[in-house]
């Protein structure tokens, strides 16, 4: 038995050797999820971006801003005035939008705007920011009973010397659940595209059906767009079921904005789609075309800003964040959603899609015309 077994396991490491390239990849894979749960499972968040704007200059305050600024886990932009400010909140530069008060007449409140469109920062923001504040309250005061023996009149000791007041504008209950409705989307989306549209040429390969357009007169760019056009049909309908949930869910208007919303993700589904017939074309079995879709998924999913912030992932993370289009689809799919901007802030992730779109067909077409080209 033993001599059998070992026989059978030359075997299979044989041809395990021989046609190496989908176990790497299924070790890439793996390698890969574990470098991203490692590295991205964390919450010390550092240098996050927040504004500040100082209502009245007085050495409190600049305290104040000089304690906000030390704290590593925050990155201060001090504005010049309020629609500065306000600007940079609703363009997404910031995730919290700081007010400060004068603070040496007596209690003041702090006024905070948090973005809830980024969640784990808006979560990591918002603490930080009230246990800054805190402290600089306690502190302030412990500074005037040494420097006085007691609070001024206006000081009262029933009430907090410096309070913060919160608002969140883009998701008010910061529970996730808004998030996750529309960042959740876009990976979604395009695993759905790249998955149907792998398996459409390499199931035409394996059924002969490629021969007969090998013989025929069809163009490589006329089979690309035509197998193209039915799954952007789906991926325009899923896209419409989307729009439709955060409309009743987030309570949102999308029906006015629907136009422009779908116009800007058309070149991420179509983007999806030729780089499934792609993959479809480079793929020599529907099993092999599927591992790829499998293994492609991974970074779909995790380097999208869904799981962890793409401003907190390690440079490499970063890097490859950029390449992968569901990060994109998903920052244009929360600025449109949940900040309520428009084409003029999100013109560089419709930019991005374009390019991606139009690199994707031309790496389809030059694998529908190789097949074309392969004697029947």
């Amino acid at each position: 038995m033993a001599t059998r077994s070992f026989t059978i396991a030359g075997n299979e490491w044989w041809r395990v050797w021989r046609r190496p390239s989908s176990y790497v990849g299924i070790l890439l894979a793996a390698v890969f999820l574990w470098a991203a749960l490692a590295h991205g499972v964390t919450t010390d968040f550092k240098h996050v971006p927040v504004g500040a704007y100082v209502e009245e200059e007085s050495p409190v305050t600049q305290g104040y801003l000089r304690v906000l600024g030390d704290y590593e886990a925050l990155e201060v932009v001090r504005c010049r005035s309020e629609e500065e400010l306000n600007d940079l909140f609703a363009e997404g530069k910031v995730i919290a939008a700081i007010f400060v008060p004068d603070m040496s007449q007596g209690p003041s409140a702090v006024r905070v705007l948090i973005d809830g469109s980024e969640l784990g920062l808006a979560l990591h923001a918002r603490s930080a920011i009230a246990q800054i504040t805190s402290g600089y309250a306690s502190a302030l005061a412990n500074r005037r009973l040494q420097e006085g023996g007691q609070l001024p009149e206006q000081w009262p000791i029933d009430e907090p010397l410096i309070r913060v007041d919160t608002t969140t504008p883009f998701s008010p209950t910061l529970d996730g659940r808004d998030y996750a409705l529309v960042s959740m989307a876009a990976p979604v989306l395009c695993i759905l595209l790249i998955g149907v549209a792998a398996l459409s040429v390499v199931r035409d390969k394996e059924s002969g059906r490629m021969d007969l357009y090998r013989v025929s007169e069809v163009s490589a760019t006329e089979l690309v767009l035509g197998r193209s056009l039915p799954y952007a049909a789906l991926g325009f309908a899923v896209s419409a079921v989307i729009l439709t949930a955060c409309s009743l869910e987030l309570e949102v208007v999308v029906i006015e904005r629907a136009p422009l919303i779908l116009l800007l993700v058309l070149p991420y589904i179509f983007g999806c789609t030729f780089a499934g017939l792609a993959l479809s074309a480079c793929a020599p079995t529907s099993a092999r075309a599927l591992e790829t879709c499998v293994v492609l998924a991974l970074p779909m999913l995790f380097l999208s800003g869904f799981f962890f912030p793409v401003s907190q992932m390690p440079t490499w993370g970063q890097v490859g964040s950029f390449f992968t289009p569901s990060r994109h689809l998903s920052s244009l799919l929360r600025a449109m959603l949940l900040r309520r901007e428009g084409l003029t802030t999100c013109w560089p992730e419709l930019a991005w899609g374009l390019g991606f779109c139009a690199v994707a067909y031309c790496f389809s077409w030059y694998g529908m015309r190789r097949e074309l080209r392969k004697v029947a």
